[in-house]
């Protein structure tokens, strides 16, 4: 028996708490705005991350095409098939943002420190409104055999330049990608 259009309503509404109640004046869904911040925090929380973008990219972008699919029918009547794309592309964030903090939450093995050397530091020129123009040191190590590189604070630029080593506390996340805990410079003296 297919689905009326007031059981998608009940489903896409089951909590009360994914549609802006009309009172507030608010007519389209809180989902969005939930997805944009979650798109936000992980903006600002990918700073170090080892799990590679474009896996990312594939997550979200399958679980929008996914969920389009599953409501079909109800985005061809309420809101057309390319406007729900990208409405659902922000819950695919929400995905994203969960699929990240489960990797890290969800992770039972313990942090391990490991020293590595420094192969290569660049000093990327940044600009921003509040703080003015400084430098930023990008490292590069080789963790698991794979080289990676790491922004640094600008803070460390200075200590940067003097040493070749950087202790790396490492914790093997609950997806398999490692997670980088804290990042520390060594002295050479």
């Amino acid at each position: 028996m297919p689905f009326t259009k007031k059981d998608i309503n009940q489903l896409i509404d089951f909590a009360h708490i994914f549609k802006a109640r009309e009172k507030f004046g608010i007519y389209y869904q809180n989902i969005s705005i939930i997805g944009l911040v979650c798109l936000l925090i992980i903006y600002f929380d990918f700073k170090n991350s080892l799990i590679p973008i474009n896996i990312l990219i594939w997550i979200g972008c399958v679980t929008s095409v996914l969920i389009t699919l599953i409501f079909i029918k109800f985005y061809k009547r309420e809101l057309g098939i390319i406007w729900s794309l990208f409405h659902n592309l922000t819950i695919g964030f929400i995905v994203i943002f969960i699929f990240l903090k489960s990797n890290d939450l969800l992770s039972t093995d313990k942090i391990e420190t490991n020293d590595y050397y420094i192969q290569k530091l660049e000093l990327k020129h940044k600009t921003e409104r509040n703080r003015g123009s400084y430098l930023v040191p990008i490292i590069t190590v080789k963790i698991d055999g794979i080289d990676r590189k790491l922004k640094l604070s600008s803070y460390y630029f200075k200590d940067a330049q003097k040493t070749r080593q950087v202790r790396i506390d490492l914790k093997k996340g609950f997806w398999n990608y490692p997670i980088i805990k804290n990042i520390q410079l060594i002295d050479n003296e």
